[in-house]
């Protein structure tokens, strides 16, 4: 679609995932509104009134991110009463297109046990469901919605788990992790926003055919590649051009790690320690498979984790460079 003078609220735009994805955006052609953070407050709906006047689509992609140990009070006020909030006001002014950046979380085969956050990414998208079934009750212009569930993200700026691994190979402070079997999908943050775009361009008539208009399509997300644990690890220590291990811990030794970490991060105030959640991340078989996003969206993956590595590890350089001691005292 021809995107130029239609305005795109881009939520969360100033997010690892809302950065990029604004830049796909304007590239495109799109105008670009995002909210005017403080003022507007996405927990605070009488700050949001207005917001969507004139706008054609709206991408949510603001949340509080998955970490462990999060604040659960926390995580429903942004994921779930967040994309509330910004629902009423699409609604309100007319949006013909809602899309939620959700989470490969949201479905329960992927978050076992049930975490807060994967649980309130779920009910936020059933949040967008109900209102774009309500509305399609009585208006032939109904505002249509598309939910993206993507794998977990890379690329430059990322933050989680991958980041702290990333992290730890620097330091030198992660031992040669298990050789497990078990796959992951990932997907890169690019590939991500031209999958968002072409979510937001779809209209509800170009709809697939076979789903009832009332119906939401959810699309998983990913660069299309299985993934194992130590791949990654030895990617990392390759681009970090370090000596690769000969030796690996034994898997009793590393769930026995997690296992003191998951004790420590409850007793201390760290943040995103990998705990037990993280070992059964690692040990649990979970390929995502995104074949109707690809057949719908003609959806083509462009990426792979290795060979955003380079650009991943020289943005983190660069953003350590920013924030270190040494640099503060110099701007002084």
């Amino acid at each position: 679609m021809n995107w130029a003078g239609r305005k795109v609220l881009v939520t969360g735009s100033r997010g690892f995932v809302g950065q990029h994805l604004k830049r796909h955006l304007e590239r495109v052609g799109a105008d670009v509104v995002e909210l005017q953070r403080p003022a507007q407050d996405l927990t605070q709906p009488e700050t949001l009134k207005g917001c969507c006047d004139g706008v054609y689509a709206v991408i949510h992609a603001a949340g509080s991110a998955h970490v462990n140990h999060i604040n659960a009070e926390q995580v429903k006020a942004v994921n779930v009463s967040g994309t509330a909030n910004i629902l009423a006001q699409a609604r309100q002014s007319g949006v013909k297109k809602f899309v939620l950046v959700s989470s490969i979380l949201a479905d329960p085969a992927y978050d076992t046990p049930r975490s807060s956050y994967g649980q309130s990414k779920a009910d936020a998208e059933a949040l967008v469901i109900e209102a774009c079934r309500a509305a399609a009750t009585g208006s032939a212009t109904a505002m249509s919605a598309a939910i993206a569930r993507p794998a977990n993200v890379y690329g430059p700026g990322m933050r989680g788990n991958l980041l702290t691994l990333l992290r730890l190979i620097q330091k030198r402070r992660l031992p040669p992790l298990p050789r497990l079997k078990s796959r992951l999908s990932l997907v890169g943050v690019d590939d991500l926003c031209l999958a968002l775009v072409a979510m937001a361009a779809t209209t509800p008539s170009l709809d697939n055919t076979a789903r009832p208009s009332t119906d939401v399509p959810i699309y998983p997300v990913t660069d299309g590649q299985p993934y194992r644990l130590k791949e990654i690890e030895l990617g990392i220590r390759q681009a970090c051009r370090q000596e690769i291990p000969k030796w690996s811990v034994p898997v009793p030794v590393c769930y026995v790690s997690a296992l003191l970490a998951e004790v420590l991060g409850r007793l201390l105030p760290w943040k995103n320690v990998p705990g037990l959640r993280t070992w059964r991340t690692m040990t649990r078989d979970q390929p995502v498979d995104d074949s109707i996003t690809r057949r719908e969206l003609s959806y083509n993956p462009r990426s792979n984790f290795y060979d955003a590595l380079p650009s991943i590890i020289a943005h983190q350089q660069a953003s350590d460079g920013r924030h270190s001691p040494s640099d503060a005292t110099q701007r002084k």
